[in-house]
């Protein structure tokens, strides 16, 4: 698997991102924590 790194820039543009499609902020942490590999996927939403 590579490894993926993001900036900080490039966390907050996917937070601003997903926020306009209307996701939550609970969401939006658990996205960024999967995307970065500290959380599973939730398979079940």
């Amino acid at each position: 698997m590579e490894v993926m790194k993001m900036t900080a820039k490039e966390i907050l543009n996917l937070g601003d991102w997903l926020r306009a499609e209307g996701y939550s902020g609970d969401k939006i942490i658990e996205c960024i924590k999967v995307v970065k590999g500290r959380k599973k996927p939730n398979n079940n939403d």
